[in-house]
């Protein structure tokens, strides 16, 4: 009798299960692969973000990619250009609505009032700056920016109080 009853409740079981599968897979759902042939500059993407605008960005090993849900806008290194590199880490946003990108030549904040990009050279007191590769960035419940510079360590920058200092342990 217990056999029974459990195998009724795994045939329940299947039956429940399949049939929710199959509501997931009718539900609409479609998915598009983006890569070089149709807009992405790059194919192997590193980072991504959705700001609050609702654009994508993509950090690549070639290039900034925003998407608008139809077309990807590129940013990319030229000579007479904002940006001095196009290898992208990461990718956040603050609360004042800037667009931080580290790369493996810095930090770069995107103004998307103004759509401009600058270079983020602020200095600590003892003049050490941000510049290399910066292999991560993080905001913290305060809005203060986190960055790992390689063989540099740890630097937090105070958005409100505009100022940055190395992190020791």
């Amino acid at each position: 009798m217990i056999r029974l009853v459990h195998l009724l409740f795994i045939v329940f079981f299947l039956a429940v299960s399949s049939s929710s599968l199959a509501s997931v897979a009718n539900a609409g759902y479609s998915f598009k692969h983006y890569n070089t042939d149709n807009g992405l500059s790059q194919n192997t993407v590193r980072t991504i973000m959705q700001d609050n605008m609702g654009f994508m960005w993509f950090g690549t090993k070639d290039g900034l990619n925003r998407f608008d849900g139809t077309t990807f806008k590129l940013f990319k290194f030229s000579p007479d250009g904002e940006l001095c590199d196009n290898v992208f880490h990461r990718i956040i946003q603050d609360r004042n609505n800037n667009i931080w990108v580290s790369t493996e030549n810095g930090v770069y904040t995107y103004d998307v009032i103004k759509e401009v990009f600058h270079v983020f050279d602020k200095k600590t007191t003892d003049n050490l700056s941000v510049n290399g590769v910066v292999t991560d960035m993080v905001i913290d419940d305060s809005g203060d920016i986190w960055m790992s510079v390689e063989s540099k360590g740890i630097f937090h920058y105070n958005l409100e109080e505009d100022v940055l200092n190395p992190h020791c342990s």
